[in-house]
């Protein structure tokens, strides 16, 4: 279903996926979560902690109070 195989054990993957049977999801069009988190499903990043939106490229400042709105949060928690 996410792939067409040629050959036994040999199968061309749709975007999006990858693996001999093509059943593991890559998030490629998502920067593969822009190694803040992982592939959970198709198009679905699961966030490490501190990283949030949709590519887990958007660092996350609540325990600084999102910098009291005076700055900027490059990385997890640092302002």
């Amino acid at each position: 279903e996410n792939g067409i195989c040629v050959f036994p054990g040999v199968c061309i993957c749709k975007d999006g996926w990858s693996g001999a049977s093509c059943d593991t999801p890559t998030c490629a069009t998502l920067n593969f979560c822009n190694g803040n988190g992982a592939c959970s499903a198709f198009e679905q990043c699961n966030c490490a902690d501190g990283w949030e939106g949709s590519e887990c490229n958007i660092a996350n400042c609540t325990l600084r109070n999102d910098c009291n709105g005076n700055g900027f949060c490059p990385v997890p928690n640092v302002c």
